[in-house]
């Protein structure tokens, strides 16, 4: 679940994406053919990853589909906008990096060894550096910097 205005978006089944609570000008579409796994919202636009390996970015005001790409071989389970890029991440194991507002894909992250669950950033706790952080089904979680290095791996015992 994503807040809006503090309103919940929620990643839907059946390729759907539902808003509460929210006046849209018209309800969002269909669009994914497989289940929608994950969603991000900036400022009007959202963007949500599903099941069948497409990207999708949605203008919120209208509900309809702007674009659409295909960002992974398998599910995308992820998405998240870090440092003016947004990034997905999938089943396939690789996090994509993403142009804004353009989707043009600009570089591929590997590392993990299984399916990539999720992905958040934080420039909390690191100055004016951003920093993505992966977690994965291989029991790790990973340090990105936003040029696609990996700084460093925490792994369970």
């Amino acid at each position: 679940m994503t807040l809006v205005s503090g309103c919940p978006i929620f990643e839907g089944s059946r390729g759907r994406i539902r808003c509460d609570g929210l006046t849209c000008a018209s309800p969002l579409q269909r669009g994914h053919s497989q289940p929608v796994r994950a969603v991000c919202v900036a400022g009007d636009r959202v963007f949500s990853g599903s099941e069948d390996g497409t990207l999708r970015e949605w203008s919120l005001s209208s509900g309809h589909n702007i674009c659409t790409v295909v960002a992974h071989s398998d599910w995308v389970t992820a998405v998240e906008i870090a440092g003016g890029y947004l990034y997905t991440a999938s089943a396939d194991q690789s996090i994509q990096q993403w142009s804004l507002p353009a989707l043009e894909r600009l570089q591929v992250l590997k590392g993990h060894t299984d399916c990539i669950w999720s992905l958040t950033a934080d420039s909390s706790h690191f100055g004016t550096d951003v920093s993505l952080f992966s977690a994965g089904a291989d029991c790790t979680v990973r340090q990105w910097t936003i040029g696609g290095h990996c700084l460093r791996t925490l792994a369970g015992p």
